[in-house]
């Protein structure tokens, strides 16, 4: 059985540094899987996207991107992320 715990958004972080996970997702070591594309409210003809990552067919983690007309990613938070048999959570906003 999977455990769930609710952290703030910048523990979030530092477990994807900490696991070398983020630099995983920069080297492209993981399969992105684009969940959610919709308008972005904030820039205009920019997108938001909730983009998960997997190795294989385990899930890794998921974070929310806000991008510009042109592709530039403007600012990112992570939603969850999923280490050793414990799916981290995202509290509050």
């Amino acid at each position: 059985m999977t455990k769930k715990k609710r952290l703030p958004k910048d523990q979030l972080k530092k477990l994807l540094i900490d696991n070398s996970i983020l630099r995983g997702i920069e080297q492209g070591r993981y399969t992105k899987v684009i969940e959610d594309d919709s308008p972005a409210r904030r820039i205009p003809k920019g997108r938001s996207l909730i983009i998960s990552y997997y190795q294989g067919s385990q899930y890794i983690c998921t974070k929310h991107e806000l991008r510009t007309k042109r592709g530039d990613t403007v600012h990112q938070d992570v939603e969850a992320v999923f280490i050793s048999g414990t799916r981290y959570e995202r509290l509050g906003p």
